[in-house]
């Protein structure tokens, strides 16, 4: 690595080739923070320069960095008007110089090499598109399906519970023999008519008697039509007579109190047979809901296994991570609630996939990393081939540090 006025530097010249971990140390605002931009710099596009690359005071900078088979390099320089240009030059092993320069660091460079962290500090819809992108896989046909039977799925248990509450106390049963509104009524209607038959016969009977009064009397005061009248007595002794077998035959009244209490009765049984049946209809909405809800869940079941099943087949950047509840996983923990040391880990990691050709990863923070944390990075640097620059705000042990833009003490790290 090698730069010239970029942005604090002055001229800095490091030879890093086969050490792990680079750490670059100093205070602050002596130029430690432009060392990490020169890899920016040199690999990423414009975009990614700031508004001022050159340093004050200069017209012209650059940025060179020296990889296994390709040399690049950006130069600045002002120009008359006070703008800024700059220029890219990549080239091969052999020095010739590459066409498409921008294209082909693209190819090999990704943001998460330059800064892992940031995988740490970015939101979990930001976290599980780049998972996305880079196990291929596309799961927004399934979590739009999802998300719709998710929520059929919430209103149906909204519903079983709102019906539940709603739902009446079990009525006791309708005794068996309670008799119904319509029987009730017929029996009422019998009763009547047997008692209002009786009344007219003894009526009848009265009414005879009273004849028969009157025709005995005839009797005693006209001997000459003894015989008529008598004819007429025993007509009228034979209706009496018929009139007590047809008295006899209906029996006694009945009272009146028996339909009565009857149609009490239906219409308690009636009420009861109501209250049954508006349950029975509570119970077929309640079941009919919790089909619903469970269809629906099937359908989430369903369609979270064909998730886990694409992510067990899927090649992700680091073993173990997933996503799901629009939450990226690590071995079933939700990425916030994995420790320090599971992060590094995991942000190391996706650096490192997310960039297979070119093995250098920059961390800005280094001094949020305790000693514990740092010795993963070493570690996770070492296992992996990688090489790890680190920015720190001191100047600890082997640590290059920068001062006034230029290396003044230490050796990159073993």
């Amino acid at each position: 690595m090698a730069a010239t006025n970029i942005k604090r530097l002055r001229a800095i010249e490091l030879d890093t080739e086969g050490k792990p971990v680079v750490v670059i140390g100093g205070r602050n605002a002596q130029g430690k923070s432009s060392v990490m931009d020169v890899i920016q710099y040199a690999m990423r596009g414009k975009a990614a320069i700031g508004d001022k690359p050159i340093r004050d005071g200069e017209l012209e900078a650059s940025a060179m960095l020296r990889l296994d088979d390709l040399t690049v390099e950006r130069t600045f320089r002002v120009r008359e008007d006070g703008t800024e240009a700059t220029t890219l030059t990549v080239r091969d092993a052999t020095g010739h110089r590459l066409k498409g320069p921008q294209a082909i660091l693209e190819g090999i460079y990704n943001v998460l090499g330059y800064d892992p962290m940031a995988w740490d500090r970015m939101s979990p819809a930001d976290q599980i598109e780049i998972l996305k992108e880079a196990a291929g896989l596309d799961f927004e046909e399934i979590d739009r399906a999802r998300d719709l039977a998710y929520g059929l799925r919430r209103e149906a248990n909204a519903a079983v519970k709102m019906l539940k509450v709603r739902l009446p106390e079990m009525p006791p049963d309708v005794p068996e023999n309670a008799p119904t509104i319509e029987t009730a009524t017929a029996r009422a209607r019998v009763i009547g008519e047997h008692n209002r038959a009786i009344v007219g016969i003894a009526t009848r009977v009265r009414e005879n008697g009273r004849l028969r009064n009157e025709m005995d009397e005839k009797i005693e005061g006209g001997l000459a039509e003894i015989e008529q009248w008598r004819g007429e007595l025993n007509l009228l002794g034979a209706q009496y007579v018929a009139l007590n077998k047809e008295t006899a035959a209906l029996g006694d009244p009945i009272d009146p109190a028996e339909a009565e209490g009857l149609l009490v009765e239906a219409k308690a049984a009636d009420v009861l047979r109501w209250e049954i049946q508006r349950y029975n209809e509570a119970l077929v909405e309640i079941q009919s809901a919790e089909q619903e809800a469970g269809e629906q869940d099937a359908k989430v079941q369903s369609l979270d296994g064909e998730k886990k099943t694409a992510l067990a087949q899927a090649k992700l950047p680091v073993k173990g991570l997933a996503w799901e509840n629009k939450v990226v996983t690590y071995n079933g923990i939700p990425y916030p609630e994995c420790s320090s040391a599971e992060r590094i880990k995991i942000t190391l990691g996706m650096g490192a996939a997310m960039n297979p050709n070119m093995p250098v990863i920059c961390i800005r923070e280094a001094s949020l990393l305790d000693e514990e944390n740092f010795a993963l990075v070493c570690q996770f640097a070492e296992q992996h081939g990688l090489q790890v620059f680190c920015e720190v705000a001191d100047d600890r042990e082997g640590a290059v540090i920068i001062e006034d833009g230029r290396v003044v003490s230490g050796e990159v790290a073993p």
